[in-house]
């Protein structure tokens, strides 16, 4: 057999800057439909999609072409200056800095 075949499946949490409920029910599926079409343009496919004002879970089949610390900065990068110039009064929106105590990973 000629092919190979891998499927990698990811359950990725993060969660607003200071736990903050930044994110609102009336703007919540338009932030899935965006994360839904970063994830695209990095040959990724979102399964599926959930959370509340605090947080985000994403259940992600990944792309064998992209490491899976690029794809999460990607997502939480493009997608905070997203609803910072989209969705009204929400300027100050971020993510959470890095999942790990001591992670020296930028804010988004």
């Amino acid at each position: 057999m000629p092919q190979s075949f891998a499927r990698v499946y990811i359950h990725l949490v993060f969660s607003t800057k200071n736990r903050e409920r930044m994110i609102k029910k009336d703007w919540a599926p338009r932030l899935n439909e965006y994360l839904v079409g970063i994830l695209r343009q990095r040959k990724c496919e979102l399964l599926i999609a959930g959370g509340i004002e605090d947080h985000v879970h994403l259940l992600i089949s990944m792309s064998r072409e992209i490491a899976i610390s690029d794809l999460v900065r990607d997502v939480k990068y493009i997608s905070s200056h997203w609803v910072r110039t989209t969705i009204p009064g929400s300027r100050e929106f971020a993510w959470q800095q890095g999942s790990v105590p001591g992670a020296s990973a930028p804010g988004y």
